[in-house]
């Protein structure tokens, strides 16, 4: 499916960014701070890679269920059509 695949690659190049925060922030604060702040991101990080990982879970049993959604409402209206072939597997 064309939508989801475009979606993991979106959603990885994102992530390949945010990566990327700490070591572009490390420089903009004082010695003390670095250590205080770079775990804060890193922790900030770890949370957004969690709930990124829950969305493309969700995201993904969403289509799913979508498309077991037509597949049934397909075979429904044969069945009330009539046709033979719609209604077996």
């Amino acid at each position: 499916m064309a939508d989801e695949h475009t979606f993991d690659r979106r959603m990885s190049a994102l992530l390949q960014q945010l990566a990327t925060l700490p070591e572009g922030l490390e420089s903009s604060f004082p010695e003390g701070e670095k250590s205080d702040r770079n775990e804060k991101v890193r922790t900030a990080l770890d949370n957004l890679q969690s709930s990124m990982d829950w969305l493309r879970v969700s995201v993904k049993y969403l289509v799913f269920d979508l498309e077991a959604t037509k597949r049934d409402n397909e075979r429904l209206r044969g069945l009330l059509r009539g046709d033979s072939e719609s209604g077996t597997d």
